[in-house]
């Protein structure tokens, strides 16, 4: 589940919920973490990938 606040979540999502913040297959996720071009924070067994660096995302792929 996401924390969301003001219409945006907070912390760090799970591969599904990244992938749905970026309106993109979870595989597409996996696939952008494994080119480098996202960082994900690995904890335990979870890959979890904190907001900013989706948004960090989204505004290098905007540029292109």
């Amino acid at each position: 589940m996401m924390k969301v606040i003001n219409d945006k979540p907070k912390g760090a999502l799970k591969v599904r919920y990244a992938a749905e913040y970026l309106s993109v297959a979870p595989i597409t996720v996996r696939r952008l973490i494994k080119r480098g071009l996202i960082q994900p924070n690995r904890a335990l067994r979870h890959i979890l990938i904190p907001v900013e660096e989706l948004d960090r995302f989204l505004q290098l792929a905007r540029r292109s």
